[in-house]
């Protein structure tokens, strides 16, 4: 939800930028709601954010490593090409249906492992 709303309002690099940390989660999120064009160009601009991987235990690797200074990117902005990929359809009307309805469906079914009641 956090990628939908960052998106709207600046794009994928908006998304990256703020929130670097959920980078990974969401692709993860992409995977489990089996939006598989969405997660198939997320995971384009990732190889062209961090650098190649073969998967999310490989680009968590990566993340993960200290020596990288993922801060730098901020320092000059560098367009990331493939980001445009998934804003040409992101912001159809089509596309923000299906996905809103894949949210909506998930939280519904998964309320008891997302909300802590009491």
């Amino acid at each position: 939800m956090n990628f939908k709303a960052q998106v709207d309002d600046g794009g994928v690099y908006q998304f990256l930028f703020n929130y670097p940390e959920l980078a990974i989660i969401a692709l993860q999120a992409m995977e489990i709601l089996e939006m598989d064009k969405l997660c198939a160009d997320y995971a384009a601009v990732l190889n062209e954010y961090f650098g190649e991987f073969e998967n999310i235990q490989d680009l968590r690797s990566q993340f993960s490593n200290k020596s990288k200074d993922w801060n730098a990117f901020a320092d000059g902005y560098k367009e990331i090409k493939k980001a445009g990929t998934i804003e040409s359809y992101f912001y159809s009307k089509d596309f923000q249906k299906e996905y809103q309805s894949l949210m909506y469906d998930f939280v519904k079914k998964n309320k008891d492992q997302l909300f802590i009641s009491k």
